[in-house]
């Protein structure tokens, strides 16, 4: 198993903390965005995330979120499963195993064009960020909207200082997301063509 960043357990510890101010005195719009951010940042680091929070599908794999927002009691003891699991994550006890990029195929030609294969086309990005449960449908169809705007980039005919300089404040915007969904975002921009 990898080891976790500092800097990330240091968050992990302050996100406990947050639970347990908003738990208990939190209003009931306060624990509603602190536990949808909650969920957004951690919901692919711990296993079975989902299992026990009211709302969850019987599977354990998504939350409901149309049904929990109304219910500010269900919505504390999420965050306070959210906050058992944390605690139990610092130890890595239920982390789950850090995903891989894709291996890039980097070959080189005589006429010093590059070829890069990432192994994730536009369309797949838009079909996971389709698939991320943490995502509302307006943050879902930005991040679509961002990824149509990189494949754009990506056809046209201009140097690559020209399309990294488009590229490099989408990256920045993303980051907004979550890491799950700027992950998704980098791998387009690693596929890109940007050799004019």
């Amino acid at each position: 198993m990898s080891e976790v960043p500092k800097e990330f357990l240091e968050m992990v510890e302050h996100d406990i903390a947050r639970i347990d101010q908003a738990v208990q005195s939190g209003s009931s719009t306060e624990c509603w965005n602190l536990f949808r951010e909650i969920d957004g940042r951690y919901q692919s680091c711990i296993m079975n995330w989902y299992n026990s929070m009211w709302q969850a599908s019987a599977d354990g794999t998504k939350m409901f979120y149309a049904r929990l927002q109304d219910k500010p009691y269900e919505v504390k003891e999420n965050l306070q499963y959210a906050k058992a699991k944390l605690e139990t994550y610092r130890f890595q006890m239920n982390a789950v195993a850090i995903p891989q990029l894709p291996q890039a195929n980097i070959s080189f030609t005589n006429n010093n064009n590059n070829q890069v294969n990432i192994g994730i086309t536009f369309e797949e990005a838009r079909q996971q960020i389709d698939d991320m449960t943490a995502l509302d449908n307006d943050q879902a169809n930005e991040l679509k909207s961002t990824i149509n705007e990189l494949e754009e980039i990506s056809k046209e005919k201009s140097s690559r200082r020209d399309k990294w300089e488009k590229v490099k404040p989408i990256i920045a915007g993303v980051l907004k997301f979550g890491a799950d969904a700027a992950l998704i975002v980098l791998q387009t921009v690693l596929q890109m063509k940007l050799a004019g």
